[in-house]
């Protein structure tokens, strides 16, 4: 647990914020407002930060029922602490794809021959799955080069989601006629375009 620093006055219906060392009349205090996303800053402060270093985006990912193998991938997915639908992050920074995101589309990408070398090789850790790359063998090549692929198709289908691009949006941020919420709206789109991006990018040179 961290220093109570903010607390809120029911008497004057206002946040109250202590700070944790003496500051001289008219010094600028800063806040800090935690580890947030700014998908989160939006929701709860109404504002977005351009360059959040904790900035994410959240990816919905899972094993279809309909797939023949199925049981065998999520049984795998389990041994490595990870479950067959779950929400994965792709962060800002140098390593914007998680061990357990590489872990998933790497069952997800696997063949049964795969699948079954995985699961019952004694060799073969499940923990190995989250490395960030796998060991130079031929089978670890073939999986690293389709979980590559698949994370790099899902990334697109999300960025072609998108209803603007950031040329488009860049526009509207100039617009006059652009209120104050719609811009909060456009950057936050733009932010999360940047992290896709450059996650894109990061898996293109991989």
């Amino acid at each position: 647990m961290g220093t109570l620093s903010t607390d809120f006055d029911l008497e004057k219906d206002s946040v109250k914020c202590y700070a944790l060392r003496q500051f001289d009349a008219d010094q600028q205090v800063f806040i800090f407002y935690g580890p947030r996303s700014n998908s989160e800053f939006f929701l709860h402060n109404a504002f977005v930060s351009p360059g959040n270093i904790y900035d994410y985006v959240n990816i919905n990912l899972g094993i279809s029922k309909n797939d023949p193998f199925c049981c065998k991938k999520c049984s795998l997915l389990k041994k490595a602490n990870i479950s067959g639908t779950d929400v994965f992050r792709v962060t800002m920074g140098p390593k914007p794809i998680s061990d357990r995101l590489w872990a998933f589309s790497r069952v997800f990408s696997m063949t049964e021959d795969e699948l079954n070398w995985w699961s019952l090789n004694e060799d073969a850790h499940p923990g190995s799955l989250l490395k960030s790359h796998l060991d130079s063998t031929d089978m670890s090549l073939a999986i690293q080069e389709k979980a590559q692929n698949f994370l790099l198709v899902r990334l697109s289908l999300l960025l072609t989601a998108y209803p603007t691009t950031t040329q488009e949006d860049e526009s509207l941020l100039n617009d006059v006629n652009t209120n104050n919420k719609q811009r909060m709206a456009i950057k936050l789109r733009m932010e999360e375009r940047k992290i896709l991006m450059a996650s894109a990018d990061y898996l293109k040179q991989s």
